[in-house]
This record gives structure tokens, C-alpha cells and sequence, in this order.
């Protein structure tokens, strides 16, 4: 019965050591997801102020190119707003805009 004791107990060491080098590997596996989770956060685009971006759209009239509203430039002609991509399509509207 001695025989059967000694081989218990080395597959009982080499078990143990199995389990080791599995819970290290899987220490190491979470620390990699980790880091490249928190990398991936650090990029997201950060809000500002807390408010929620204004996602919409607004056509220039002068070139009929659509841009967020938060990039556009805002001009008042006629009496309405209007907004333009740039400062030369808001200054070209209000020539035509002018003569008409």
C-alpha cells in the first residue's frame, strides 16, 4: 500500500502546480485586457461641459454642403439665420442675397 501512497502524492504536487501556473496565466490574460481596455477608453472623445454634442446637420444655402451645427458659422440675413461652412460662402450669400 506504501506504493500507492507515493504515486498519490506526486500526481497531488504535479496537480498543484498545474493549478499555479493556470492562475498565473490567468492573472496575466486579465492584467493584458485591462490595459488595453483602459488604452481604448483614453480615447474615446471626451464631452464638454457635460452637455450632449449637438449632432445635427445644417445645409449651407450658398453651397449646399451639410456640417454640424456646433462648426457652422451662424450669420442673420433677411432677417433669418443662416449657417455657412465658411466665411467666404457667408459673405458670397450676402452679395447675391444683396442684389436680389
Amino acid at each position: 500500500m506504501p506504493v500507492f501512497e507515493g504515486i498519490g502524492t506526486v500526481e497531488c504536487r504535479s496537480y498543484k502546480k498545474y493549478n499555479d501556473d493556470m492562475r498565473i496565466d490567468i492573472f496575466i490574460i486579465l492584467l493584458i485586457a485591462a490595459v488595453l481596455l483602459y488604452r481604448w477608453y483614453q480615447k474615446l472623445p471626451k464631452e464638454k461641459g457635460g452637455e450632449p454634442s449637438s449632432t445635427e446637420m445644417v445645409m449651407d444655402p450658398n453651397c449646399e454642403t451639410y456640417i454640424p451645427e456646433t462648426e457652422a458659422i451662424r450669420a442673420t440675413i433677411g432677417g433669418r439665420d443662416h449657417f455657412f461652412c465658411s466665411e467666404k460662402c457667408a459673405e458670397e450669400y450676402r452679395k447675391w442675397h444683396s442684389t436680389v
